[in-house]
């Protein structure tokens, strides 16, 4: 049994891949067929520590990119037969990778372990943007470098956007991020959070937000109808689909 750290299935709904833990001085890509449930094969070289994050092209299901928290960022082509032929190129962010995503026109973000964010083309291997864990705190309009995080980055419309929390008094200040090739600026406020949030979801067609943090609170947040002095959006809990999960007693 190998320790499965992270999946990810292809946009055909085909192919699922899971990056794996370190297990005796190797980690695993382990490529499974969903129809037929089976294990097809894996790439054990291209990575030297755990496989924190697998990300399949959300257009093209034969490309995948994996991250490690061997700093690297793999791009496989996955209808090569062999893992040497599969690797297309791989990019060295020089930290620890945390998580990856697939944008427009063949970009990858990666948030590190230390809260950078890093900006890669694919088709051309280029770094285009890093913007380091203290200039997003300035942009979060934020004092405390120690206490911000970055949550997750997002497509709207044509621009990206990053997702930001700051640990400081039970995580209430969350902020999102409009990003373009020169700054950071505000994009919405996410009054009345009381947790601190570990991950999110945006769906752009209702710009509808999703959070969840370490008070297992589900939260859904809509647009407001005022705008902060920062002139960001100003986001608002909907009361009527936020949950919170019942922990279940003990069953002996």
């Amino acid at each position: 049994m190998k320790p499965v750290s992270c999946f990810d299935i292809n946009s055909n709904d085909r192919l699922l891949c899971a990056g794996t833990d370190e297990l005796n001085n190797e980690v695993y890509l382990l490529f499974f067929d969903v129809r037929e449930r089976r294990l097809m094969g894996s790439f054990f070289e291209s990575h030297q520590e755990e496989i924190s994050d697998v990300k399949f092209h959300p257009h093209n299901p034969d490309v995948l990119a994996s991250g490690s928290i061997d700093g690297l960022i793999n791009v496989f082509d996955c209808k090569q037969e062999s893992e040497e032929d599969a690797l297309q190129f791989s990019l060295n962010t020089c930290d620890s990778v945390q998580k990856i995503k697939w944008h427009q026109r063949n970009v990858i973000s990666c948030i590190t372990n230390t809260n950078d964010v890093l900006i890669y083309n694919t088709d051309s291997q280029d770094l285009l943007k890093k913007w380091q864990r203290s200039e997003i705190t300035e942009s979060m309009k934020r004092k405390s470098v120690i206490d911000c995080n970055v949550i997750d980055c997002f497509d709207i419309g044509d621009e990206m956007m990053f997702l930001g929390s700051s640990n400081y008094n039970k995580g209430e200040c969350l902020r999102s991020l409009k990003f373009n090739d020169t700054e950071l600026t505000p994009l919405a406020n996410f009054n009345g959070n009381s947790q601190i949030i570990r991950a999110s979801l945006y769906n752009e067609k209702k710009n509808m937000y999703i959070t969840f943090g370490e008070s297992a609170i589900i939260s859904v947040w809509t647009e407001g109808s005022s705008l902060s002095a920062s002139s960001a959006q100003s986001l608002k809990e909907d009361s009527s689909i936020k949950k919170k999960i019942k922990k279940k007693s003990n069953p002996y």
